[in-house]
């Protein structure tokens, strides 16, 4: 039986990576030479860009969900 995730689980679990998300990237801003940090950031760009693909294919309310950001300019 294949279960569902309501929107309010998907909002958090978004706004959980966004906050994951600048932390990687002030961390990366302030130790630009570090590959650790400069390798976590993009690892949280990669994320966000697929959770953002994906759910623009099923015509998802992407403002609704938290993730209509500009995640090039973000990250």
């Amino acid at each position: 039986m294949k279960k569902s995730i309501s929107d309010n689980t998907i909002t958090y679990i978004i706004s959980r990576i966004l906050e994951n998300a600048e932390s990687a990237l002030n961390d990366s801003k302030q130790d630009s030479k570090n590959e650790f940090k400069l390798g976590r950031r993009e690892a949280y760009y990669e994320v966000l860009d697929t959770l953002k693909s994906e759910l623009s294919i099923t015509d998802a309310d992407l403002k609704n969900l938290g993730i209509d950001i500009d995640i090039e300019k973000m990250i």
